[in-house]
């Protein structure tokens, strides 16, 4: 894919029916760590981001879509951005099959996918397509809007990070912490001998705490339980789960 001038294409003699639009591109760069995030299931710069490229093609939502692809790093990623766009799960989310099938991390799947979508966009299987990035752990959101033809109002750039700082909810993290607590999100991570638990968890008095259990029950119940909104004791960077 060569990106230039429509007026460079056009003295090449590139035929039209090749040539694919940038509509828009879009980003939140306000980033928060997962540990301070109130809302473990919300990504509000990805929200943001993604209005402000459905605007600038003038879609009043995304179902209009013809062709989605989004970035696949992790499963929450497409789950979080799909719920953020209004998107069903039941609905093609890629156009390549997914990070795993085509290409690495670090953005340059990015790069991959928006070919792929010029790809569909020139042999007509699509008259416009969304192309969403990650940056970080979900901490940057951003999205590139293609299409076949050039929009009115031209190519748009929009960078909400200002309009995501002021709507996103954070809490304090205690770098230490002794008593109740509430599980907000959770895994177990795995290593050669041993599994660990790792918890963020809500206190009473509303800071987040950062703790972790090497339990193999603890592991195993969530492993295999929701336990999220579980009530948990923590002391200092250990918890134990009742």
């Amino acid at each position: 894919m060569l990106l230039c001038a429509a007026g460079r294409a056009e003295a090449l003699g590139i035929p039209r029916e090749r040539w694919v639009y940038p509509w828009a591109s879009t980003q939140a760069c306000h980033m928060v760590p997962v540990s301070a995030r109130a809302d473990l299931a919300a990504c509000d710069g990805a929200r943001l981001a993604g209005r402000a490229a459905l605007a600038a093609g003038d879609f009043e939502d995304a179902s209009q879509l013809d062709l989605v692809e989004l970035y696949s790093c992790f499963p929450i990623a497409v789950e979080l951005y799909a719920h953020e766009l209004g998107l069903p799960p039941t609905r093609d989310l890629t156009l390549t099959g997914g990070m795993s099938f085509a290409g690495g991390p670090y953005n340059n799947y990015v790069l991959q996918a928006t070919c792929r979508a010029a790809g569909l966009i020139r042999e007509g299987r699509g008259r416009h397509a969304l192309v969403s990035s990650v940056s970080g752990i979900l901490t940057k959101q951003g999205f590139g809007l293609w299409g076949h033809t050039p929009t009115s109002q031209g190519f748009t750039f929009a960078d909400v990070s200002a309009e995501t700082a002021r709507v996103q909810a954070t809490r304090e993290v205690a770098e230490s912490y002794r008593g109740p607590a509430q599980v907000a999100g959770f895994t177990v991570v795995h290593d050669k001998l041993s599994r660990r638990a790792l918890v963020l968890a809500d206190t009473p008095d509303g800071w987040r705490a950062l703790a972790s259990s090497t339990d193999p029950a603890v592991a195993e119940r969530m492993e295999s339980q929701e336990c999220c909104g579980a009530k948990i004791l923590i002391d200092g960077e250990a918890f134990t789960l009742p």
